[in-house]
């Protein structure tokens, strides 16, 4: 089991305790952690230009995360999930149009 906490008595009780430095949550680690999951396909490429409603929604995850990677990670795959479902009602809706 794995439990990830920032509560030092909550880390003691599970017993083996690995310590590390905590993460700026909106810094670049945190930011590259979430997208490798939510946006495998664009990989490290920062030069795609997004809007910044999603920069805002992107730092709002970041900080929900507080850095710890195990939260980016399901945090990016929910968010993977979403969007190819959005995108799946996209293109259904689109081809509804093609046949009205």
């Amino acid at each position: 089991m794995v439990i990830t906490t920032r509560n030092t008595n909550i880390a003691e009780m599970a017993g083996s305790v690995v310590d590390f430095d905590a993460r700026d949550p909106t810094g670049c680690v945190s930011e590259g952690i979430f997208m490798s999951y939510a946006a495998p396909d664009r990989g490290s490429d920062t030069s795609v230009e997004v809007g910044p409603e999603v920069k805002s929604n992107v730092s709002k995850v970041l900080l929900l995360c507080g850095g710890l990677p195990i939260a980016l990670s399901v945090a990016g795959c929910a968010v993977k999930k979403t969007y190819q479902v959005a995108q799946k009602v996209s293109n259904l809706r689109a081809m509804t149009m093609k046949f009205n």
